[in-house]
């Protein structure tokens, strides 16, 4: 599966098919946001806003441990 990590102006995909979404605890605490599930044509995607849904989060505070902990744990391989 493809992750996708959205930086500070990208926080939605529109080209994204999505699927469901799911929220993620980690043994680093919460990441950024809900992990977003989708399609972009025939490939399988995983989504994640790094800064959070509506920017919220500033570059100092990013968990990135968390966030990556996150997407492996759905089967992203790196």
């Amino acid at each position: 599966m493809l992750a996708i990590i959205g930086g500070s102006s990208l926080v939605k995909l529109p080209i994204l098919e999505v699927t469901h979404r799911q929220v993620v605890r980690t043994p680093y605490g919460d990441p950024s946001c809900a992990l977003t599930f989708g399609r972009i044509g025939m490939q399988n995607v995983v989504f994640i806003a790094r800064h959070g849904y509506g920017n919220s989060i500033a570059p100092h505070e990013i968990n990135y441990r968390a966030n990556i902990w996150a997407l492996h744990s759905v089967g992203v391989k790196g």
